[in-house]
């Protein structure tokens, strides 16, 4: 059987696993391959001062990931990385199949194991097809999520994540304390026995909401930067949509917001891009609220607009950026306001400023059905507000 390509697509590098282009990986990533990384779910990325489209981008540098070789026959991404963002980077590439890192794990295992995946200021922790991401590297937090009697835990330190291999000794001698047996991932042998194409590997996994919703499409270009809050566990049992939404403060910052109380937050923070979150409804899995912050001293709407305009008119493919408006309004607030339509799912876009703070809201729904997320995202923008002036990095 005819040998696969393999290539790895984050967290935080791009690089061919086999193949001629495997035998001298980078080690570090280009400012390209950082900036495509970072702005994933971006429409533009800056790379020397310079607006780049980021599909333009991604087909660049997994171009050069493959030196020159024909298109990868399969890419192995984050297990916490959304479907969309997956997809994205796929069609890029020119549309190979993709796995994520934990459904490659089972498969060559051969059996149900736990993957611990380390990647820049978050632990993902996979079991039973579902994925819980944990903000920070705290090994009492991923023994609470991945300690089980009757299963091996498998941690895997990817390449390219600074202090990756010291967080994952120190995980797996804080799972080794309560019994647990640990083995670590090697990389090069996955993609040994991938590439020799000995096992059937499964078709992508689905991403469970309370994890997978990281998938924030901001302009960069537009100064803005994303937060959340620290994930809570999942209610006991999904409520039925009734449509009323009863209020709860998410704060983080100098910034607070409304949402509602049972959806379910989810933060990625450090590394070199932006902190991102989503807010996931429990009971419909395409709703979901978006919320960006950037401090933006003595700017106003119309700095943002010009800025905003710019970006959504240069970006590719035609179409994905539509509708906007420097007159708009949400929930009797004037905002700069614009759709983003995705295969599947559209965001409506609400960019205000507060003080010193610009803040964006992007309230997700599947085409036509966005009444699904209109109360939320009407209470989200209607209550955003900066708490204090932030102050200055220093």
């Amino acid at each position: 059987m005819a040998a696969l390509l393999v290539l790895e697509v984050g967290p935080a590098v791009v690089r061919a696993l086999s193949g001629p282009a495997a035998a001298v990986p980078s080690p570090v990533p280009s400012a390209a391959e950082e900036a495509a990384l970072d702005c994933v779910d971006e429409p533009v990325a800056l790379v020397g001062q310079q607006p780049v489209g980021v599909d333009r981008l991604w087909a660049t540098v997994l171009s050069g990931a493959l030196a020159g070789a024909a298109a990868p026959a399969l890419m192995v991404c984050p297990s916490w990385w959304p479907r969309s963002r997956v997809e994205r980077v796929r069609a890029c590439a020119g549309g190979p199949p993709a796995l994520t890192r934990a459904a490659v794990v089972a498969a060559r295992r051969g059996r149900e194991v736990v993957l611990v995946e380390i990647a820049p200021g978050l632990v993902a922790v996979s079991a039973d097809g579902s994925t819980r991401v944990l903000p920070g590297w705290d090994p009492a937090e991923v023994v609470g999520a991945a300690a089980s009697a009757d299963r091996e835990v498998l941690v895997d330190a990817p390449h390219g994540v600074p202090g990756a291999s010291q967080a994952a000794a120190g995980i797996r001698d804080a799972l080794r304390l309560r019994g647990v047996a640990t083995a670590v991932v090697d990389p090069a042998e996955l993609a040994a026995e991938i590439g020799a194409g000995r096992r059937r590997l499964p078709p992508l996994r689905a991403v469970v909401r309370a994890a997978a919703g990281l998938s924030v499409a901001v302009l960069a270009v537009a100064g803005l930067s994303v937060w959340g809050a620290v994930p809570g566990p999942p209610p006991p049992e999904a409520p039925g949509h009734s449509g009323a939404v009863v209020p709860a403060t998410l704060v983080e910052g100098h910034v607070a917001v409304v949402i509602p109380p049972d959806w379910l937050v989810t933060r990625v923070t450090g590394g070199p891009g932006s902190p991102r979150v989503q807010v996931d409804s429990p009971a419909d899995g395409d709703a979901a609220l978006h919320i960006t912050q950037s401090h933006t001293p003595g700017s106003g709407l119309a700095e943002a607009a010009e800025v905003l305009g710019r970006a959504v008119a240069a970006a590719r493919p035609a179409g994905v950026f539509v509708d906007f408006r420097t007159d708009g309004e949400t929930a009797g607030r004037p905002a700069l306001t614009y759709r983003e339509v995705r295969p599947g799912r559209v965001i409506h876009w609400s960019v205000l400023q507060d003080g010193s703070t610009r803040i964006g809201i992007g309230c997700q729904s599947a085409p036509e059905r966005e009444e699904s997320v209109r109360a939320a995202c009407r209470e989200a923008v209607r209550s955003a507000r900066e708490l204090s002036a932030p102050r200055q990095p220093g």
